[in-house]
């Protein structure tokens, strides 16, 4: 027999914040076999200027260390979700870049979406937060040139509502240093860009 939904039920939320946001993500191991890149779009996206986010680690930390403790403090999931999430990224192998859809889908966007946007009737922070979502074609969609694989979006009900961040996945075993490098300084090819 199927469980039922009930919008009554109040999760006991024995997580906190501040261990979720904390904690490393669970280490996935890369399949026997691989596969390249599955960007094809024909709205593939080529870049004007591309820059590093040197600063990016200090700016997360400096944010962190704002935030009040007793955002910190609240419980935002349960040990039971979060040990399931965990242990399913955790035990998986990613061969493409469906699989580290997915694995980003199981993990990193169900914890996002608990930690900052009240998931499950989750207690929110004391400031605003996007949502992190799959990107998929459909009415959304079709205002961007080319689909991302995800997006922070604004939440509904904050206008205006916009698009805070486009991120594509991509096959880790395949983005090098120097590939990197070139994107950065535009002479890479178009096999590698997107």
């Amino acid at each position: 027999m199927a469980a039922l939904f009930n919008p009554q039920l109040q999760l006991l939320f024995d997580l906190s914040r501040d261990f979720v946001l904390t904690h490393s993500t669970p280490p996935v191991a890369v399949a026997n076999i691989l596969t390249n890149s599955t960007t094809r779009s024909v709205y593939r996206l080529h870049w004007n200027t591309i820059t590093p986010w040197n600063d990016f680690g200090t700016r997360v930390i400096q944010y962190w260390n704002a935030v009040p403790q007793h955002d910190k403090q609240e419980n935002v999931i349960t040990q039971g979700a979060y040990a399931d999430h965990f242990q399913s990224v955790g035990f998986s192998q990613a061969g493409n870049e469906g699989n580290i859809k997915a694995l980003i889908d199981l993990f990193v966007q169900s914890v996002h979406s608990s930690a900052a946007n009240g998931r499950n009737g989750a207690p929110r922070p004391s400031d605003r937060h996007s949502k992190l979502l799959r990107w998929e074609p459909g009415v959304e969609a079709n205002a961007h040139a080319g689909i991302p694989d995800f997006v922070m979006i604004s939440e509904y009900g904050h206008h205006p509502h916009r698009v805070t961040a486009m991120m594509e996945a991509k096959n880790p075993w395949q983005v090098t240093p120097a590939l990197i490098d070139q994107v950065i300084r535009g002479i890479s090819s178009s096999r590698h860009s997107s």
